[in-house]
């Protein structure tokens, strides 16, 4: 028979089924992490609450034949996972404003730490009757690449040699029957059809589950796991294991990912999101390579395990309108022409001396379009040699190129900004084919859609707005008839 009064831990939405007595379950697997909630239930309405303190370790205890290891999320700065919702319907004490108190704190003469929180009723004097289920906080639980088995995690009881649990109406207890523990158990992940994504991307949306934990197929139908560090791409010269360190390795590892010649999976190189985002977006672009040089450089704000942290918008440096130039307006079919890139002002009526944007490093996307038939392909992306080129002089340039998608990216390694108002960023060489006529537009893809890979970055990842591209024209002459189509 279940507790008249029990305190329990239970997945986000599971609460309505776990065990109303002895342990509740929950299932993980390697490198993964999970929502945990906890729940006050008086089934009698006996009692009157009017303030709490729930108090946990922060690391799980391993079962017999268990390996790894299973704990609360705590990254330092951004990641504590200890949360109260006070706006919850369910909350005990809700509509109460009170802000709550979170503990994440040593525990001596106990080795390991403690994590918590204290509820507070915002009226004085003695709270209401409990009754029914009610929302007392939540956390979330990181499991080590290397963990496997069971795993059992216990409220610190009250009166003991630390920080315990306890429930009060004023200075009267508040009685608990059963404090029930929760296990833990991670299971093996399975890859049946040898997909890196059945062991990266659970949730199937393009991207890797969690940017701390490399992941593969090893052995299929298997999964392997290991914990990286955040923004270690892969190991040394080419090597797709981790070697735990944020170093230029990485940063060649996002470059030849975008160029398409780097043989590890992407879901492990692509470290996170745009303009410093800790969240992977899907692409290997040159925001991952900013990643891995903000790692090696200690300015990164991104950590591990990665715990929940606020999604800030990157903060804006500025705008401007990206052009596309043919060197000549027509060309015959199976003849070449080469469209350059080109950064200048947001608008046509500026000063004549436009304020320059700090420009750190660019990705640029471009695209084909119209034609009455045939086609034009790229065959060729570069950066001339130009006086104008927005990080001419300097020694310490990096870039990439990759002409089956239409994209090329390049920055500076020392993530300072170059002075730029107008200046030359990239050219793209295309031939017609020899039954191609009609006018084609040649235009920078940007905003509107994931998959337009097109920014402007600013020192430290932040965001230089596309106010508007200026698309490139190219009239091709029909070889049967002499003229223009």
């Amino acid at each position: 028979a279940s507790a008249q009064v029990r305190l329990f831990m239970a997945a986000d939405g599971e609460e309505s089924t776990v065990a109303t007595t002895g342990n509740t379950q929950v299932t993980m697997f390697p490198g993964t992490s999970k929502k945990i909630m906890v729940w006050l239930e008086d089934t009698v309405q006996s009692e009157g609450l009017n303030s709490y303190h729930v108090i946990a370790p922060s690391d799980a205890t391993p079962q017999p034949s268990a390996a790894g290891a299973v704990s609360y999320v705590d990254a330092p700065g951004t990641g504590d996972s200890v949360f109260l919702d006070i706006d919850r319907a369910d909350y005990v004490f809700h509509p109460s404003t009170y802000p709550p108190t979170y503990l994440e704190l040593p525990a001596p003469p106990e080795p390991e730490s403690v994590f918590g929180c204290i509820g507070f009723m915002i009226a004085d004097g003695g709270g209401p009757p409990v009754f029914g289920t009610n929302y007392l906080y939540e956390f979330t639980l990181y499991a080590s690449g290397d963990a496997a088995g069971h795993f059992e995690l216990a409220f610190v009881p009250f009166g003991g040699p630390s920080v315990s649990t306890a429930f009060w109406n004023e200075s009267v207890f508040y009685a608990i029957d059963e404090m029930q523990r929760l296990t833990i158990s991670v299971l093996p992940r399975a890859c049946p059809g040898n997909l890196a994504q059945e062991c990266c991307d659970l949730d199937s949306n393009g991207a890797r589950d969690d940017p701390c934990v490399w992941c593969e197929c090893a052995a299929a139908p298997m999964c392997a796991f290991q914990d990286a560090p955040f923004a270690d791409a892969g190991g040394e010269f080419g090597a797709c294991l981790p070697d735990g360190f944020c170093n230029v390795h990485d940063r060649n590892h996002a470059l030849t990912c975008f160029s398409g010649t780097n043989p590890c999976d992407t879901f492990n190189i692509d470290a996170g999101g745009a303009f410093g985002a800790c969240v992977p977006d899907g692409f290997c672009n040159v925001h991952d390579a900013n990643h891995a040089l903000s790692c090696f450089a200690g300015t990164s704000t991104c950590s591990c395990p990665a715990g929940p942290s606020p999604e800030i918008p990157p903060t804006t440096a500025g705008a401007a309108r990206i052009r596309a130039a043919p060197n000549r307006r027509r060309v015959a079919p199976d003849g070449e022409v080469r469209v350059r890139v080109f950064i200048e002002p947001a608008i046509d009526h500026i000063p004549k001396t436009p304020a320059p944007l700090e420009l750190q490093s660019y990705q640029l996307h471009v695209e084909v379009t119209g034609g009455r038939r045939g086609r034009l392909e790229l065959v060729g992306v570069m950066i001339e040699p130009r006086p104008d080129y927005v990080f001419a002089g300097r020694d310490d340039v990096f870039a990439a190129f990759n002409t089956d998608t239409g994209q090329m990216l390049a920055g500076l390694d020392s993530l300072e900004g170059a002075a730029v108002s107008v200046g030359y960023l990239s050219t793209f060489v295309y031939r017609a084919s020899p039954n191609a006529a009609g006018t084609f537009v040649i235009d920078v893809l940007h905003d509107g859609d994931p998959g337009n890979q097109t920014f402007l970055v600013a020192p430290f990842n932040d965001r230089i707005d596309i106010a508007a591209t200026v698309p490139g024209v190219l009239v091709i002459r029909s070889a049967s008839s002499g003229g223009l189509r």
